[in-house]
């Protein structure tokens, strides 16, 4: 496959899938350094499979298999896997594959539960409707938990004292971290953490929760093109029990709200994986107008499948 082949294979990809937001390709783009194994009939393209690297995530690789519908049950997605993973093999710190799909899509699930993967979790990509959410009654910290001295501010006004930035980053690196033990991600003091945890991030629309003037809890975001408040990452200290943690995030996830409201701002987004427990029970709270559930299935690394073929 040539580099000018790559839009049709992007493009196919695509369409295979359905809506699938280029099935993640927008992240991981399918660029002449990646092999991508292709099936042609009479010349026309009936399939398509790869083996890609998350930059954030090292351990267990990606795999995608396209395969167009009058093509399919035949073997055919079975073979694009394995020629897949032999383009490009497992190498030695690799944990194993993993392999993705939009709930509903029961070709994708039929195919990789075959293929030997299993479900991992469900990450709840989420649209909310915040214009007549109810802010007043979650804006104050919680009086059981504020004998810790709690007090919220925006990164605009803590960013003021030098420290605080490194601070935040310190904070988000390690929760995330801990949340996604499932894939390990890479060392905390790994480079690629810089290009990643304030990228898009406004300071006037991100907050920090401070105990003692401490950093134990943040929410970031953005805005997107389209003016919609693009939210990043949303963790509490480990420090507080599940309840408290969860009163906690709610009470930033308002003042939020609210400095998004005030800026006309009254869309918003964000991604919340049922791993992480306090996150996910905001799913009853949130006022979610739209949730599309990503199932992402791991298939550990396996002898059979250590030189790169798959079962």
């Amino acid at each position: 496959m040539t580099k000018a082949d790559i839009p049709n294979v992007k493009a196919f990809v695509s369409q295979t899938f359905g809506d699938e937001e280029d099935f993640y390709l927008s992240y991981y783009p399918v660029v002449s350094h990646i092999p991508v194994v292709i099936a042609e009939h009479q010349e026309k393209l009936i399939g398509a499979a790869s083996v890609y690297h998350n930059s954030l995530h090292p351990y267990w690789v990606e795999t995608t298999v396209a395969v167009a519908e009058p093509y399919r049950r035949q073997g055919l997605g079975r073979k694009l896997h394995e020629a897949a993973l032999k383009a490009r093999p497992l190498e030695d710190n690799h944990l194993g594959i993993k392999g993705c799909y939009y709930q509903g899509n029961d070709d994708a699930e039929a195919f990789l539960l075959g293929m030997g993967y299993q479900l991992k979790l469900d990450c709840h990509c989420i649209e909310l409707n915040i214009e007549n959410f109810d802010l007043i009654s979650y804006l104050a910290i919680p009086s059981q938990i504020a004998s810790d001295c709690l007090s919220i501010a925006s990164f605009t006004d803590l960013f003021l004292i030098p420290t605080k930035q490194q601070e935040v980053f310190d904070f988000l690196v390690s929760r995330y971290s801990e949340e996604h033990c499932w894939s390990p991600p890479q060392p905390k003091d790994h480079p690629e953490w810089q290009k990643i945890v304030f990228d898009g991030v406004l300071p006037e629309l991100s907050f920090a929760l401070l105990a003692d003037g401490q950093v134990v809890g943040a929410v970031t975001a953005g805005i997107t093109n389209n003016g919609t408040l693009d939210i990043s990452w949303g963790y509490i200290s480990r420090h507080y029990s599940t309840d408290e943690a969860v009163s906690l995030l709610k009470c930033l996830f308002a003042h939020q709200f609210k400095a998004a409201r005030d800026r006309g701002l009254y869309k918003a987004d964000m991604e919340i994986d049922t791993t992480d427990g306090v996150s996910s029970s905001l799913l009853n709270w949130l006022p979610i107008c739209d949730d599309k559930v990503w199932r992402i299935l791991q298939k550990p690394r396996t002898p059979s499948n250590n030189s790169g073929a798959a079962d």
